[in-house]
């Protein structure tokens, strides 16, 4: 055999394994999606407009703006409750915001009262006192402590604890997060629970912030997400709200922001950025720092998901009149 004949197939083997090799690292960190099932949820006696949806171990929760709360069976989609406090303690003024789910019943963020506990039987309610004020979002601790994170239009971002009470337990380190002014005008602020840190996220930076529970910065971790554009500055908070929607609107066309944002399992995020109005998912090791893959959503029309939690990935879809939820199922090979 002669050497150039060799050499050729010395080179056509090397080119073999390095494939090989860029395969297997792909597959070591490319997550399949099967989908497992899709489920009707039976709002034919409860019509739902725009909602967002959350889901535990056998609910599907729908909670819209306008001000309504149902509970539908995760396997059938069968129409189970309506929480509704209204109705059992007359003059409630119910207009829910946002929810978190809890192992004594649900939180709600409310307008006025700014917060209250609920059971899932829709009774014994409590209400956080007077001094209250609703976060711009927030995460539990435990049932009876959480984080909350406000905004101010003078550009002021507080992250909190507070009590089941509402009363401030602490402040958190004060931190000159970027585009501040932008943050007040935007409810897509992250808060998550990682080994026993609180982490938040900043949609406009992509930096990941760690405190620990006695209210200290510990690191700003970025995210390093590929082709992530920052917007170039904060909006002008001497305008017009209208105007200061306006201008953030159209910055966040031409760049990128975190949309969204779930907390999987094993400590991985999963980031949902659109970039000029392109939606692509991102995968991101917490414990390693580093990011597991990113690529375009993979789901029909390029969506994002409604809710995603465990293993699973939750989408939401409008069809023939009634709302689809197709359940998929999110698996790295390591599992």
């Amino acid at each position: 055999m002669d050497s150039q004949l060799m050499d050729t197939i010395i080179h056509r083997y090397i080119i073999i394994q390095i494939l090989i090799l860029i395969v297997s690292l792909f597959t070591i960190v490319q997550p399949l999606y099967g989908q497992n099932r899709q489920i009707i949820l039976d709002d034919s006696l409860h019509p739902m407009s725009d909602f967002d949806l959350y889901v535990t171990d056998s609910l599907f929760i729908a909670v819209g703006q306008l001000e309504f709360c149902y509970l539908f069976d995760k396997k059938t989609g069968e129409f189970l409750a309506e929480i509704d406090p209204s109705v059992d303690f007359p003059g409630f003024n119910w207009f829910p915001i946002k929810m978190e789910v809890l192992n004594s019943g649900l939180f709600f963020t409310n307008s006025g009262p700014w917060g209250f506990f609920i059971s899932r039987n829709n009774d014994n309610v409590k209400v956080l006192g007077r001094e209250f004020l609703a976060p711009t979002n927030f995460k539990f601790i435990s049932d009876t402590v959480f984080a909350g994170i406000y905004t101010r239009i003078d550009g002021d971002v507080t992250i909190s604890l507070l009590d089941s009470e509402g009363i401030k337990i602490r402040e958190f380190e004060k931190t000159d997060f970027f585009a501040r002014y932008a943050m007040y005008r935007l409810d897509n602020l992250f808060l998550h629970l990682y080994n026993n840190q609180l982490l938040f996220i900043n949609p406009f930076d992509a930096n990941l912030y760690t405190y620990s529970m006695d209210g200290d910065l510990l690191e700003i971790i970025p995210l390093n997400i590929p082709q992530f554009k920052r917007i170039p500055q904060d909006i002008n908070p001497s305008v017009s709200p209208h105007q200061s929607i306006q201008d953030l609107s159209k910055m966040i066309s031409r760049n990128s922001f975190i949309s969204r944002s779930f907390m999987m399992n094993d400590g991985i995020l999963l980031l949902g950025v659109i970039d000029e109005n392109r939606a692509r998912m991102v995968y991101y090791d917490v414990a390693n720092q580093r990011i597991l893959t990113t690529s375009d959503s993979g789901f029909p029309d390029n969506k994002l998901p409604a809710y995603a939690s465990g293993s699973n990935v939750y989408l939401l879809d409008f069809e023939n009149d009634r709302y689809v939820v197709s359940e998929y199922h999110m698996k790295f090979p390591a599992e």
